[in-house]
């Protein structure tokens, strides 16, 4: 996050810079920067990951606490409503980490009394995250995973590695890995967020508030795309 800190630094100084998109490493710790940038003038605009402040012009990607959600409603009628599952997070001061996490958590409070949620935190290393997976299916009553980032596969791979197909993994942001273990039956949906269509519409969105003063939503939601095994058939 250091170095995206800089970065914006480094804009912040150049007056030449008239207008800045990007997707904050953190939700919240990139605020002063953000609001220093803006009350030059100059508006910002985030997308793929927000950052809590209102100093944006806007913010243009998935909503990850819907997201969080509905991730849950596909992992708990897969196992039946009821069992043990993880929720696995990486990258802590990501707002998509965050939000994911919590609106998984709320669905299992208001509709899954039977499904018992705990918490995997991973720091951001992919050795650290297949060893600490690892460990926890150990537990015989483990139904479930929901990976909140785009490691997911790593959990598939896990789950190859030890032939477990009797877990549910359910993550985010199809890989060529991802492909093949869902082929194989090791990972069973993968929420894609179409990162092509928002990144454009951000890009969009700057253009026409620069040149033809158009002030946008605040908030604009870009779609998903629920990925299972059927939808690789032909690929």
């Amino acid at each position: 996050m250091e170095e995206q800190a800089e970065a914006i630094r480094e804009v912040i100084a150049d007056g030449s810079v008239n207008g800045l998109i990007i997707q904050p490493q953190s939700a919240t710790k990139l605020n002063p920067l953000i609001e220093s940038f803006t009350c030059s003038g100059r508006p910002l605009i985030t997308f793929g990951a927000d950052a809590m402040t209102d100093h944006k012009l806007c913010y243009i990607g998935p909503n990850a606490y819907k997201a969080g959600r509905i991730g849950c409603q596909i992992l708990a009628n897969y196992i039946g409503k009821q069992g043990n599952v993880f929720t696995i997070n990486q990258v802590h001061e990501h707002m998509q980490t965050k939000e994911r996490k919590r609106g998984f958590l709320d669905m299992v409070k208001e509709y899954y009394p039977d499904i018992h949620p705990f918490e995997l935190n991973i720091p951001d290393n992919s050795n650290l995250y297949y060893e600490m997976v690892k460990a926890a299916i150990v537990d015989d009553d483990l139904r479930g995973l929901f990976c909140t980032d785009a490691d997911s596969y790593i959990a598939g791979e896990v789950l190859r590695d030890m032939g477990r197909k009797d877990i549910v993994v359910v993550g985010f942001d199809l890989s060529v890995m991802g492909e093949r273990l869902m082929k194989d039956g090791y990972l069973k949906v993968m929420i894609e967020q179409r990162p092509e269509l928002f990144s454009y519409n951000a890009a969009r969105v700057m253009f026409n508030y620069l040149y033809y003063n158009e002030v946008p939503e605040k908030m604009q939601y870009s779609e998903l795309a629920i990925i299972t095994s059927e939808c690789l058939q032909d690929t």
